[in-house]
């Protein structure tokens, strides 16, 4: 059965959780998306989640902080994604102890690595990496951007426009 759950970063950041606990002595799998329009109906993560309730293990899908309208952000930060992601962890680890797994799409790949790197889980699975995000970024914005973004040292990245 599906719950949700807002959590916070700091003392103003809010952010939507939404989990199936695990059955008794089954763990947790974090479940971390990718960059694009936030949304817990992705066809990935729900089709993963919906695997793991079969074998009786929780899951746990978040949304960004950056990404969730109550707090007004624009882009996302891998730093920001971090903390967003270990809080998540804690959370669950609180619940429902710490035999946790870690899975990453895209953006998220990125995260659950840098966590895994740092933290003990169960196992990680990533899928579709984002290696290269200059490479990224001068396919939305374009090389003139580019330009003005390395001379001026500074640029906006509204979500709508990349």
């Amino acid at each position: 059965m599906q719950e949700r759950v807002d959590l916070t970063l700091g003392p103003n950041l809010v952010f939507e959780v939404r989990f199936s606990a695990p059955h008794k002595g089954k763990p947790f799998v974090v479940l971390g998306s990718g960059f694009g329009p936030p949304s817990f109906e992705r066809p990935l993560g729900s089709a993963v989640a919906s695997q793991l309730e079969t074998y009786g293990w929780g899951w746990v899908r978040y949304l960004y902080p950056e990404r969730d309208p109550r707090n007004g952000l624009d882009d996302l930060l891998i730093s920001s994604a971090m903390f967003t992601l270990q809080t998540v962890l804690d959370w669950g680890s609180l619940r429902w102890g710490d035999q946790y797994a870690l899975f990453g799409n895209s953006f998220g790949e990125n995260v659950a690595l840098e966590i895994a790197l740092l933290t003990s889980p169960r196992w990680t699975v990533v899928t579709n990496p984002v290696m290269d995000y200059r490479s990224y970024r001068e396919r939305g914005l374009g090389q003139d951007a580019m330009a003005a973004w390395r001379n001026a040292g500074v640029t906006y990245l509204p979500y709508g426009d990349t």
